[in-house]
C-alpha cells in the first residue's frame, strides 16, 4: 500500500496556503482511495466544490473547505488551536441563509 504524504491533521499554529492545503486534500483523498464523488456524497457538496478545493483555486465557500477537511479527517476538534478557533464563531456562522 503507498504511504501517506499527509502528516495528520492540520496544524492552525501554521497553517498552508489554499493551494497547498489544497494538494494536502487530494493526497489524502487519493491514499484513502475516496473518489471525487463519493467524497461530495460523505460531505453533502458538489463534487465541484471538491475540485476547487483541490485545485486550491479560492472559488470555494470556507465552511464546505472546513467539511471537506474535516471528513477526511484533517480537523482535529481535540487541539487547543481548533478549541480557540471555534469558541469565538458565532453559533450561527455556517448556517446557510436565504
Amino acid at each position: 500500500m503507498a504511504e501517506s504524504t499527509t502528516k495528520g491533521p492540520v496544524d492552525f499554529g501554521k497553517l498552508p496556503n489554499l493551494k497547498a492545503l489544497g494538494q494536502y486534500a487530494k493526497s489524502k483523498r487519493r491514499y484513502e482511495k475516496i473518489s471525487i464523488k463519493k467524497l461530495a456524497l460523505l460531505v453533502g457538496c458538489s463534487h465541484t466544490s471538491i475540485i476547487e478545493l483541490e485545485k486550491g483555486s479560492g472559488k470555494i465557500n470556507l465552511s464546505t473547505a472546513w467539511r471537506i477537511l474535516d471528513t477526511l479527517g484533517l480537523v482535529n476538534p481535540d487541539t487547543p488551536k481548533f478549541q480557540d478557533v471555534t469558541r469565538h464563531i458565532p453559533t450561527d456562522a455556517f448556517t446557510q441563509k436565504g
